[in-house]
């Protein structure tokens, strides 16, 4: 498998909210109020208002779901 890097996000983390325990570990969000992201062929802006789901799970691993509403995106040509 070949990999290559799609984008670098900085975000604005909010304060982490614990949802409660669920039946494979403890839910949680934490808001994301603002941000961008830029790789090789997309850039834009992350909208307040999105958010990064977690489960942090029984055996110590933390999964995390990132949602996010972007803004304005440029496609840039391929290099």
């Amino acid at each position: 498998m070949n990999t290559r890097l799609l984008m670098m996000m900085h975000v604005k983390v909010g304060t982490l909210l614990n949802i409660g325990a669920v039946p494979h570990g403890t839910r949680r969000t934490a808001p994301l109020s603002g941000g961008t992201f830029e790789g090789p062929r997309l850039r834009g802006t992350i909208m307040s208002g999105s958010a990064d789901w977690q489960l942090l799970r029984s055996d110590g691993v933390l999964e995390m779901d990132l949602r996010f509403t972007s803004g304005p995106t440029t496609a840039r040509s391929s290099r």
